[in-house]
């Protein structure tokens, strides 16, 4: 079988499946835990990226720091109108850029049995870490 070949976005959605796997009581939480140490520093630096391009093309205060501002969504912040498509050819080159490859510790299946998962928070881990 082909290696699939990983994108910024899938080690993100990589990092959240194990994160909400890492919540539950599980025989896998060695493997669980040994693929967050692996994917951690791949995490840190994208945010620390996306942080750069937001730092460059985000409104900024009296004070020169991003403008924040709290939603129902979350934190949100606003991008000066003239930098929108350089924000968003930014964020896209940084999503789809191919991470190196990671020496994953594969999870077998069944130590995962005794458990209820929801599927599609688990879908980004088959074949890359959960294995039959």
């Amino acid at each position: 079988m082909e290696t699939k070949k990983l994108t910024n976005q899938d080690v993100l959605l990589i990092f959240e499946a194990l994160k909400y796997l890492s919540d539950k009581e599980t025989k896998a939480w060695y493997g669980i835990s040994r693929n967050l140490q692996k994917i951690k520093p791949l995490t840190k630096s994208y945010h620390e990226l996306k942080n750069e391009i937001i730092e460059k093309c985000a409104e900024k205060d009296e004070q020169d720091k991003v403008k924040y501002s709290r939603t129902e969504n979350g934190i949100e912040f606003s991008i000066i109108p003239d930098k929108l498509d350089e924000f968003r050819e930014a964020t896209n080159s940084l999503d789809n850029e191919e991470v190196k490859e990671i020496d994953w510790y594969k999870i077998k299946m069944d130590k995962l049995d005794d458990l209820k998962l929801d599927a599609v928070k688990l879908e980004v881990l088959l074949d890359i870490i959960i294995e039959e």
